[in-house]
């Protein structure tokens, strides 16, 4: 068989990546992943350290209190996501019920594109918010009561106790407990499959859930594996980071 075809009998070469994959690529590139990160980790760490502090000072039932606020952790990721969902649902979730009777409308909530991810970062937080708060009582609980008997000697108040006293100790903890919460948020997909599916209009979709969507959804392992490749090199400078930060305060 020669000529023409010849050529059409040939099997054409397809480029591994093709223009639907490039795009999927290019729109997970522009993911929310960074931002849900850096802001699941900040929104929730000032009152992860003042829930620490406070537990510091309570006299009594400080173990009830800290058992209650422990509670999140302990439950599944699927758990959270489908309690969050009833109290967030628009049409009878105690959220909106209290909104309206505030004469505020609700809204769709996690269908709306500009709240969905914020309420996905808050939901995040809360289910993440006892692990930190356990390690920063935890380092509150190795500060020594003479350097607060000697700020108090010196006239020291509530903000000198906090910089000289507090955040030298809690510093390295609350760097290594960051950095774990990174890679434990680049790997994050339940909460988010769960709550949003990442929707609305991939206004919640990241990284590791743009693999699991790409393989497991759509079949398409082109952009799948690239994305694959830059969680994995994220995931690994961060733990490079980690076990330098922490073999340095363990040292």
């Amino acid at each position: 068989m020669t000529g023409p075809a010849r050529l059409l009998s040939q099997p054409q070469r397809q480029p591994l990546f093709g223009r639907d994959a490039t795009r999927r690529i290019e729109q997970a590139a522009q993911a929310l992943h960074p931002p849900f990160t850096l802001m699941a980790r900040a929104g929730a760490s000032v009152a992860r350290l003042a829930c620490a502090l406070a537990l510091q000072n309570i006299a009594r039932g400080a173990a009830y209190v800290r058992t209650l606020l422990l509670l999140p952790w302990t439950l599944s990721m699927g758990v959270v996501g489908c309690f969050w969902l009833w109290l967030l649902n628009p049409s009878y979730g105690p959220m909106s019920y209290l909104m309206r009777s505030l004469g505020m409308e609700p809204g769709l909530m996690l269908g709306e594109p500009s709240l969905a991810l914020l309420l996905v970062i808050l939901v995040t937080a809360w289910w993440s918010f006892p692990y930190v708060m356990v390690m920063m009582s935890a380092s509150l609980q190795s500060i020594p009561a003479e350097l607060y008997e000697a700020i108090d000697i010196d006239g020291g108040g509530l903000r000198a106790r906090l910089r000289h006293a507090v955040w030298p100790h809690i510093a390295p903890t609350l760097g290594s407990t960051a950095l774990a919460l990174g890679i434990l948020y680049l790997t994050l997909i339940t909460l988010i499959l769960v709550l949003t599916g990442g929707g609305p209009l991939g206004s919640t979709a990241t990284w590791s859930f743009e693999v699991f969507s790409s393989a497991f959804r759509s079949v398409d392992l082109s952009p799948s594996s690239v994305i694959s490749v830059v969680v994995l090199g994220v995931n690994l400078l961060l733990g490079y980071l980690y076990t330098r930060l922490t073999g340095r305060v363990s040292g």
